[in-house]
């Protein structure tokens, strides 16, 4: 399934693994793809995927995103074949720790959490 990254998802979407992953890969670099407003790509083994997009104080430098399942980590998480993994989210002048259940194909390839690079562009990638 193609998925368009200008437009909000919708719990219709059903997600694959090569979905996931080719979500994930749009944001190495500058010019992050759209996020969808409510910040759900779709389904992903019946759970909402949802991404989130977070900035302290002096955006966009220090902003940063998490692909993430909708429930939380523990058992539930454990059973989707996620991963509960804590990133440090840019809060003021600081980072405070969260922890989010991360779907197994993007935990696996270290794909679920980035920061926004200004270094990086489309003609120039790392």
């Amino acid at each position: 399934m193609a998925l368009t990254l200008a437009t909000p998802a919708h719990a219709t979407n059903i997600l694959t693994d090569a979905d996931l992953v080719a979500f994930a890969r749009a944001f190495n670099g500058a010019h992050w793809p759209a996020l969808p407003k409510d910040g759900l790509l779709g389904l992903h083994k019946d759970a909402e995927v949802r991404v989130e997009e977070h900035c302290s104080d002096i955006c966009p430098n220090y902003t940063i995103y998490v692909i993430h399942y909708a429930v939380e980590p523990g058992p539930g998480c454990t059973g989707l074949g996620g991963y509960a993994d804590t990133v440090q989210v840019p809060v003021s002048i600081a980072v405070t720790p969260r922890t989010f259940c991360i779907p197994g194909v993007l935990h696996d390839a270290k794909l679920y959490y980035g920061h926004w690079r200004p270094d990086v562009t489309a003609a120039n990638p790392s």
